[in-house]
């Protein structure tokens, strides 16, 4: 079984109106069924912005969820994939089953422009596309008391080679009442707070702060500060580990805390002096 939906369609919405983004779903979920029939799958529905398709194999779900993210490299929409290799049971045109149940997870589990996948699934890959697959995390997934290997498929040329597995004035004090988040890397100064509310991370260029570190997921980490809180989101491979004024070290993988104090945040290993993979940060409104 095999998930697929457009993320952020509701940011679409709003930058491109209505009837625009109606158009570009609508052409998204064309691509998208095209695909599932090109490798030998079929749809079983669309649902909103989202499709569930089912495949005879593993290998063509994986050669579908690649040919689907291929084809939208340079489109306006990002979509995320999802795949399970199980039996199901299927009355009429529905489909239930643990296997339904999990590749629904896979689904979510991903981020824009990511596929995910299980162990057994993995298992029943021929040695080529076995290849093509990095291990995230061991964890349980709603519905599942058994532990989940969860894989990523590694789709885009660069990614295996270009990753290891394992602006404005910063100087003035914040304003009387201001909430600030100062952050430091590489020589440079980012503020957050109610003017400038988000900051992304990652080894992509298209991020806020550019971190160049074999450990440093493309789309790592995003920062966000919201109701008086700034909030830390993990969205890597490798996971971000945070050191609080406490001293005490805390890994994120997939997860969100909240920042408070003092610190250092660490793409992909706990906190080592000279990695390039170091951010600081301090609350200027707690010092």
């Amino acid at each position: 079984m095999l998930f697929a939906d457009i993320t952020g369609s509701t940011g679409l919405y709003e930058k491109f109106g209505d009837v625009a983004t109606q158009k570009l779903v609508a052409d998204c979920l064309a691509i998208l069924i095209a695909k599932t029939e090109e490798c030998g799958g079929s749809l079983i529905q669309t649902v909103g912005d989202e499709v569930m398709t089912r495949f005879p194999n593993a290998d063509s779900a994986f050669r579908a969820a690649v040919a689907m993210q291929q084809a939208h490299i340079n489109a306006p929409v990002s979509i995320r994939v999802g795949f399970h290799y199980g039996s199901v049971i299927q009355k009429g045109i529905n489909y239930f089953g643990n296997a339904v149940n999990i590749a629904a997870r896979m689904a979510n589990w991903a981020t824009a422009g990511e596929i995910m996948t299980t162990g057994d699934t993995v298992d029943r890959l021929s040695p080529a596309f076995k290849s093509g697959v990095r291990h995230l995390d061991t964890t349980t997934v709603k519905g599942k008391d058994e532990m989940i290997a969860i894989f990523e498929v590694i789709w885009r040329e660069d990614d295996e080679d270009s990753q290891t597995i394992m602006g404005g004035d910063t100087t003035a004090p914040p304003a009387a009442g201001e909430i600030i988040l100062e952050l430091s890397h590489d020589g440079a100064n980012y503020r957050l707070g109610a003017g400038r509310p988000t900051v992304t991370i990652g080894r992509d260029e298209g991020n806020d702060m550019v971190v160049n570190d074999s450990l440093a997921s493309r789309k790592h980490a995003k920062i966000q500060f919201t109701r008086g809180k700034f909030l830390l989101t993990d969205y890597s491979s490798n996971g971000t580990y945070v050191e609080m004024t406490d001293k005490v070290s805390t890994m994120l993988k997939r997860e969100t805390s909240e920042i408070v104090g003092s610190g250092v945040i660490s793409l992909g290993r706990p906190h080592l002096e000279g990695s390039a993979g170091i951010i600081r940060f301090r609350r200027l409104d707690q010092i």
